[in-house]
């Protein structure tokens, strides 16, 4: 399941100001909304359930916070990058300026699990992560971890 088929061509946002973690997840759910049509109260209900149980903040300024809902046919990724990196509870204690939002179908088996893994180890890798912080376009996005997905493919 290549990682960019479950990311619709509007589902990178670029220079986003936010000034806390729940104000970046207020708007990327609301971005959701428009591309998935469920609620944006649902989502952000959702991301931050999971975000009680632990901050999804994996290290080198990124995040990957990501949730189940009921109401999702398919499994959806969101790329976000920050103009200014916001605490995030991140377990190295630096703030997240680059967030992949995963959002998927209750019954989404082991296919919400392979995008989950993928994120984690695209944002994992310091050069890409450094390549997404330069990035001025979705294409510039899309070419970054499509880079990466070729190295590890």
């Amino acid at each position: 399941m290549p990682f960019f088929d479950n990311m619709p061509d509007d589902g990178i946002m670029l220079a986003v100001s936010a000034t806390s973690k729940k104000h970046l997840i207020e708007q990327i759910a609301a971005h959701a909304e428009t591309l998935t049509g469920v609620m944006s109260r649902d989502i952000f209900d959702a991301l931050m359930q999971r975000e009680r149980l632990g901050s999804t903040g994996i290290g080198h300024g990124s995040a990957i916070p990501h949730a189940v809902l009921t109401n999702l046919t398919h499994s959806i990724v969101i790329m976000t990058i920050l103009a200014e990196p916001v605490s995030f509870d991140a377990r190295d204690k630096k703030p997240v300026d680059i967030v992949c939002t995963i959002l998927g179908p209750e019954r989404a088996d082991c296919d919400h699990l392979k995008l989950l893994s993928t994120a984690a180890k695209l944002l994992d890798n310091i050069t890409i992560c450094q390549s997404l912080r330069s990035a001025t376009t979705a294409a510039d996005v899309k070419q970054c971890c499509d880079h990466q997905h070729a190295t590890a493919a």
